[in-house]
């Protein structure tokens, strides 16, 4: 198979799959691969990795029931690379139709070129059209071995397709900003034993943000821990874009004020960019997860954590199913939040245990060493399959 690959899929500015494309992508120049990259219409195009072009397609549109894949059939045909790579999601390529014919169309006019697929999303059950569409590729990619053994149920009336689980990768561990220096940058409290939860990503109903503040107002309404001894941070844009995701903000600073701990609460409601990352982890003691559900996916945030060196506590939900759990803290449902809080919060020889910890899971699942896995999933499909 020639070193060449094309990705097809989103990439924008607030997308975890395009963060995971990107850093993949570097993973895969660093082993001596050509990385090409397709993005939408939609798509606000942004640093892929400069070695990486990225390809504009027009007439790709994330949103639109017609959108046309034949730009990136017309790429392939001039210059076919050694695999196309799809990473889906299903709030991405919601005309599935438009891939089945992207495949035809490889198959027809560049049948040596594979077509790969990760799935970022999967939930129990397949639409006939998307059973078809993943039983046509020549392989797939799915981040956690229960999603595997999920999907080989789900495609076992078809003709086998090899499925190879491949952890989400992880950037190497970052030298951090000195933290008092770190929390005056965001208007925190700089005394050393004052500890900061973080919670980092888009501010949403999902993220059960209430649900710690309610937890945390708990704690310190019995006198476990003091108002004074905790801020919880939270930072992130809010979703939707619009009013409704302004309005959740509100709310929850109505109901912090409500339960007099006004001052334990720090919102930022922006963009954390790559740049800022740094600072918000740098002036957290750990951070906090409440997610329920969450299918047969990978916790791509939880990894950013762990790659910061973060001691994580967090829900025990499909996200986090493939965590082990002598990296992160686990806690059962909302009322066993508050005992592991408490924990957590107050054992500093914990959270140290649980950053050194994350040090050494984020160096074994380097985005070079994930590349590598998929590289070597590429060199195990049958060359002879499906037309080649």
């Amino acid at each position: 198979m020639r070193k060449s690959l094309y990705f097809l899929g989103r990439f924008n500015t607030v997308c975890g799959v395009s963060t995971y494309t990107e850093q993949l992508a570097e993973g895969f120049l660093s082993n001596g691969w050509t990385v090409e990259a397709f993005a939408s219409d939609h798509s606000k195009i942004y640093k892929l990795p400069s070695r990486a072009p990225i390809k504009n397609v027009p007439c790709f549109s994330l949103w639109s029931e017609d959108g046309s894949l034949c730009l990136v059939t017309e790429e392939i045909k001039r210059r076919p690379p050694g695999a196309l790579h799809i990473q889906h999601e299903h709030g991405i390529f919601r005309n599935i139709d438009a891939l089945i014919k992207l495949q035809e169309d490889v198959r027809r006019f560049a049948p040596s070129v594979k077509i790969i697929a990760t799935l970022h999303t999967l939930t129990d059950s397949l639409s006939t059209k998307m059973a078809e569409f993943l039983s046509n590729l020549d392989g797939i990619i799915i981040h956690t071995e229960r999603g595997k053994a999920a999907l080989s149920r789900m495609l076992s009336f078809r003709d086998p397709i090899p499925i190879r689980m491949i952890p989400h990768g992880m950037l190497k561990p970052v030298i951090k900003l000195e933290k008092q220096f770190a929390r005056h940058l965001l208007g925190l409290p700089e005394n050393e034993n004052h500890i900061v939860a973080l919670s980092l990503g888009f501010i949403h109903s999902s993220k059960q943000h209430m649900v710690m503040l309610q937890v945390l107002g708990e704690l310190i309404k019995t006198g476990k821990i003091s108002a004074s001894q905790i801020t919880l941070l939270i930072a992130g844009l809010p979703q939707p874009a619009n009013s409704g995701g302004m309005a959740l903000v509100n709310r929850l600073e109505s109901y912090a004020k409500e339960i007099g701990i006004s001052k334990s609460l720090s919102i930022h409601p922006i963009f954390v960019s790559d740049k800022s990352l740094n600072t918000f982890y740098s002036a957290a003691d750990f951070c906090l997860h409440c997610r329920k559900g969450g299918g047969y996916s990978s916790s791509g945030s939880i990894r950013m954590d762990l790659s910061h060196k973060m001691p994580v506590l967090t829900s025990r939900s499909g996200i986090t199913s493939d965590l082990p759990n002598d990296v992160v803290c686990f806690y059962d449902s909302d009322m066993d939040m508050m005992p592991h809080l408490e924990m957590i919060i107050n054992d500093a020889q914990k959270r140290y245990e649980l950053s050194q910890n994350a040090r050494d899971y984020a160096n074994q699942h380097t985005w070079d060493n994930t590349a590598k896995k998929h590289i070597s999933f590429y060199e195990t499909i049958d060359l002879t399959s499906r037309g080649s």
